[in-house]
């Protein structure tokens, strides 16, 4: 204890010495700067030789402090509801000025008791600030402490994502490179296939000119078959039709004649008719020998009259048959004609569908190839772009 209180800042000695060495004038200049302390010197100069018991009434606790010294002790503790900042800079004055107030007060009173009482309590008031300074000192450097470890670890942290990140542009950088060796390659190859798609398109163009020449020629070629043979087939019906119509002709022409006949044999029978009837009324050898002549003119018409139906049947039967005959040989032409001219039509069609559709495969190629190489620029273009940003930050980097 002696030698904390040697040490500390209000030993009794030090008082001692601080009291001892203020003089008249520096009491004065401290009474004016606090007027309201210097009203307690004025009574204590009044009251030098008071009674024994106004004394002790007038004394005030053991356990308390005069109203001076709180007031002296009150900015003290202002001291240390202020900041650890401005603790430093304001302490010691206000531990001089409680110092010298209480030195004052101790003059002015006279009392030794209380004097002794009183350094004694500022004693333990000072120790007390000596250990909370101390202990707000010990604080203050431990955050400084923390603070400077926190920074050191934010400063090693933020060096190994710097190390990280240098590790990954480097990274980056050879990666760069090798596209740099892809995107040569590519360009050699968009540079073939560009030759390659000028080559195909020529002979894309040299296979359609042909085609179409090839193609135009061949259906010219059957075109002319066709009217061909549909003239032959025409010319036959033509030459049909006209015997079918001679022949209907002599038909008519037969017809007539049968008719003809058979009115010449009803006119007979009408004859003999009346002749039997004269015969009737006549005499019998007459008659007989009419009867005679007209039976035997009417069987021989008859019997022309038989043969001519016969012939008339058998014309029909021939004309029939040749009608039949020709009907069905040039309905047979006909949808051979048809079927044929049908079958070339749908071959033709199917061959310029089998063209087109060709020309289709070979226009959706060459658009395919087309939209590749552009792919391709792009690509090239937005690595080039991207190479160029990222060259420029290594250099900015290693500058």
């Amino acid at each position: 204890m002696m030698k904390k209180k040697n040490k500390g800042w209000f030993s009794a000695q030090k008082l001692m010495d601080e009291v001892n060495q203020l003089s008249i004038e520096e009491l004065n200049e401290f009474e004016e700067t606090n007027q309201e302390e210097g009203i307690v010197e004025d009574q204590g100069s009044a009251k030098a030789t008071p009674e024994k018991n106004e004394d002790e009434t007038n004394r005030p606790a053991d356990n308390e402090l005069p109203k001076t010294q709180k007031e002296a002790v009150k900015p003290v503790a202002q001291t240390f509801a202020k900041p650890i900042s401005h603790q430093r800079v304001a302490g010691d004055q206000q531990k001089e000025q409680s110092v010298k107030k209480i030195a004052v007060q101790q003059k002015s009173s006279g009392n030794r008791d209380s004097y002794a009482k009183d350094s004694q309590l500022v004693e333990d008031k000072g120790e007390c600030m000596e250990k909370e300074l101390s202990t707000n000192q010990t604080n203050k450097q431990e955050s400084k402490e923390q603070e400077k470890d926190h920074m050191i670890e934010n400063l090693s942290f933020e060096i190994k994502e710097l190390i990280l990140e240098n590790e990954q542009l480097q990274e980056e950088k050879n990666q760069l490179k090798k596209q740099q060796k892809v995107v040569a390659q590519q360009e050699a190859e968009a540079k073939e296939l560009k030759a390659s798609l000028v080559e195909a398109n020529k002979k894309v163009k040299d296979l359609e000119e042909q085609l179409a020449k090839v193609d135009t020629e061949k259906l010219e070629v059957k075109i002319q078959q066709l009217e061909a043979k549909l003239a032959v087939q025409q010319e036959k019906e033509q030459q049909e039709k006209q015997t079918y119509e001679n022949e209907r002709a002599e038909w008519t022409l037969k017809r007539q004649e049968i008719q003809q006949l058979q009115e010449v044999i009803a006119d007979l029978k009408q004859q003999l008719a009346e002749k039997e009837e004269l015969a009737a009324n006549g005499s019998a050898s007459e008659s007989n020998e009419e009867v005679a002549e007209l039976q035997a003119t009417i069987e021989a018409l008859r019997e022309e009259n038989a043969a001519l139906q016969i012939e008339n049947e058998q014309f029909q039967t021939e004309i029939s048959e040749v009608l039949v005959f020709a009907r069905r040989k040039a309905n047979r032409t006909i949808q051979e004609a048809k079927i044929e001219s049908e079958r070339m039509i749908r071959t033709t069609e199917m061959r310029i569908d089998g063209i087109h559709d060709r020309a289709k495969e070979i226009l959706f190629e060459v658009n395919e190839t087309k939209e590749n190489v552009i792919h391709l620029f792009d690509d090239l273009h937005n690595q080039v772009y991207q190479l160029s940003d990222k060259k420029l930050l290594f250099e900015e980097l290693e500058k």
